[in-house]
């Protein structure tokens, strides 16, 4: 029999249970798959320093309700006991267990009374502190909510045993219960006649000095209250953690993944994987950690990896679905390129750079790994599911192509983008296109004269689903995760179909006045950005800055074979700008970077720049230097037109304003 301690609804904050299960922002993800990506997420994190592998242990198993409810009938509080015997006497009911190993265990502190700001505490983050997500960059995830779902799996009984090492680095074993659940349930086990309950509640051993409820460390107490699971403590110098689920219904579980399934009846029956939760688990780790399960590849770059196991057999790399063997390839090709090193991978696969630009700076975000193949050279004979089938997605939702990408540690965040322009790019009913970017999560990325690192960017814009990552344009100047989407698609589409990028080079005039039209200035699109500089791909408006607002207004070609653009400028107040030219590739290049990469003469130059009407009479100064008309006056709109000369055909490029400060000059 343990201590207890319940929390009233005047306790909670307004935190009470049934807000920490709605909490949960990933609804429409199977309770499976999200236990997965969360316990395999957490033990990654917690991994023992310096170890290449972490194991993960899923087992099924069986216990008897009236084995445990005599350790939830606590002196001053026996009404769980009596409505889980009201329910479940005499019954044989079933249990998940999540266990790993070759990690620290719930270490830190366990008294909250004892804990300042800057306290760092696993145990006290995973049991009490609901909504508080990890801060290392390295870490998966901010929400801090993915926890509940080991909450959802029953009845809302969850029990975590740990073996650590405690703060004098001797080996301490650590056991507490805990219990969330919707207290406004007519069937909450902690519902009582006040109805007060807020739907949470600990069991462990009380402090007498603070009155805190802390974990039970006494081994013999430990070893049998497991006996009633059938399981067995850690030994020896093993550190790790178990999370015990009982009360789990099978059937209601493996039913929502059936009926959330999207194929047919017929396609249904075919999924073998929904035959149990053992075989869907199987499944699941295959799906999100495909990229690092069994990839013993990984050592050779550094790399940590997971072997996980359900029911005590290994999924391993050979008995993985041929597509989730292809996701990890490319990832395994991905971090060969991070190493500097060569990998033969098993599929034909291609491997570029993905790079960001902001300003003058150009950043190294991570690797592009992607396949072109036919079905039939990835299934070979076997009478396999179609790839969506195994990804989830209808058949009206999946054209054959795919983008994946993951977390630091490789875990892939969704099966549902596809990041490929698809009226650029087709392929045959019978091919498959995947692509996978994996990111440097250590790279610097300078924003507002702050450095971070990409992989806390990237944790800033994933959304609270933890499934997507997006740019936030009212708050993110570098757009890294747009510019990385980009460089997925032209990276692909410039080795598939080359000839794409060779189109404004044609010398039919006419055919490339219609391709500028389209890709150049689509008109009435508007760019936002603050600071000075930059780089529009996208016409219409080039640029809204605080001292100035550019704006193309259309194009045609002169019988010279220039580019003739019509535009408008408005100065708000006195500036200086230019406006100039950038010749596409993975990252806009300008004359000067050019000069600095390339080394021959800039193709490009920005001339005769005409005023046609200005809303003032101010002076307004027109130079063309250095490939570009440099233009300064006082406040005042002005209309015109100004050509663009080329001297390479076949490049493509887009046009910028940018504000000319005095050390530019």
């Amino acid at each position: 029999m343990f201590d207890i301690k319940e929390l009233t609804t005047a306790e909670t904050g307004g935190f009470s249970g049934e807000a920490a299960l709605n909490s949960m922002q990933n609804a429409h993800t199977f309770s499976l798959d999200l236990l997965v990506r969360e316990s395999i997420q957490n033990s990654s994190d917690a991994t023992i320093d310096n170890s290449l592998v972490f194991n993960v242990f899923y087992s099924v198993g069986k216990f008897r309700n009236d084995d445990l409810t005599p350790y939830l009938g606590a002196e001053n509080n026996q009404l769980v006991e009596q409505r889980l015997n009201e329910r479940f006497s005499g019954k044989e009911l079933s249990f998940l267990e999540v266990r790993d190993s070759k990690t620290n265990g719930l270490n830190g502190e366990v008294l909250k009374s004892k804990c300042t700001n800057d306290t760092k505490s696993n145990f006290l983050r995973l049991i009490f502190e609901m909504g508080k997500g990890q801060e290392e960059a390295t870490a998966g995830g901010k929400w801090g909510y993915g926890k509940t779902v080991y909450y959802r799996l029953g009845l809302g009984i969850v029990i975590y045993y740990s073996r650590t090492k405690n703060n004098n680095g001797m080996y301490e074993s650590r056991l507490i219960l805990t219990l969330i659940e919707n207290e406004k349930k007519p069937d909450a086990l902690l519902r009582n006649k006040v109805n007060n309950s807020a739907g949470r509640a600990w069991w462990g051993e009380k402090n007498s000095s603070t009155g805190d409820i802390c974990p039970i460390t006494n081994e013999e107490i430990i070893r049998d209250f497991l006996r009633v699971f059938g399981l067995e403590p850690f030994a020896e110098n093993e550190t790790g953690t178990s999370i015990i689920i009982p009360y789990i219904n099978e059937e209601s579980i493996m039913e929502e993944a059936k009926t959330g399934f999207k194929v047919s009846e017929e396609m249904l029956n075919r999924c073998s994987f929904l035959n149990s939760i053992s075989s869907y688990l199987r499944y699941a780790i295959q799906k999100w950690y495909a990229p690092i399960n069994n990839n013993f590849e990984l050592r050779n770059y550094g790399r940590k990896f997971l072997n996980a196991y359900v029911n005590g057999d290994l999924v391993g790399k050979d008995e993985m679905y041929p597509v989730f063997k292809l996701v990890q390839e490319l990832y395994s090709t991905a971090y060969a390129n991070f190493a500097g090193k060569n990998y033969q991978p098993k599929y034909p696969i291609l491997c570029k750079e993905s790079l960001a630009n902001y300003k003058k700076h150009t950043y190294k975000c991570g690797y592009i790994a992607f396949s072109k193949l036919k079905l039939e050279d990835l299934q070979g004979d076997e009478n396999l599911l179609p790839p969506n089938v195994y990804m989830n997605l209808f058949d009206d939702e999946y054209n054959g192509m795919i983008s994946l990408y993951t977390r630091g540690l490789g875990m892939i965040l969704n099966y549902e983008e596809n990041w490929i322009n698809v009226k650029e790019f087709s392929l045959a009913p019978e091919e498959l296109l995947i692509t996978l970017f994996v990111p440097d999560t250590m790279a610097d990325i300078t924003i507002g004269g702050e450095t971070i690192h990409l992989g806390e960017y990237l944790r800033q814009r994933e959304e609270a689903d933890h499934m997507k990552w997006d740019d936030d344009p009212a708050k993110m100047k570098v757009k890294c995760v747009k510019q990385i989407k980009n460089s997925v698609d032209t990276s692909v589409r410039k080795h598939f179909n080359p000839e794409q990028f060779e189109q404004h080079g044609e010398s039919d005039m006419s055919e490339f006045a219609g391709v500028l039209g389209e890709k150049l200035f689509p008109l009435g699109k508007q760019s936002k950005s603050k600071g000075s500089g930059g780089g529009v791909s996208g016409g219409g408006v080039s640029r809204s800055e605080k001292r100035f607002n550019f704006f193309t207004k259309g194009i045609n070609i002169t019988n010279e074979g220039r580019i003739k653009v019509l535009y408008e400028l408005e100065l708000k107040e006195k500036a200086s700008v230019a406006i100039k030219t950038k010749v596409s590739s993975d990252v806009a290049i300008d004359a000067e970077k050019w000069a600095e990469k390339i080394g021959t003469a800039y193709p490009l130059k920005v001339i005769g720049l005409i005023i046609d009407t200005q809303e003032k009479d101010n002076k307004i100064v027109i130079v063309e230097k250095n490939n570009e008309v440099l233009i300064e006056g006082d406040a005042n709109k002005i209309c015109g037109s100004f050509e663009i000369e080329s001297s390479d055909k076949k490049l493509a490029f887009v046009i910028d304003c940018e504000e000319k400060k005095e050390e530019d000059n």
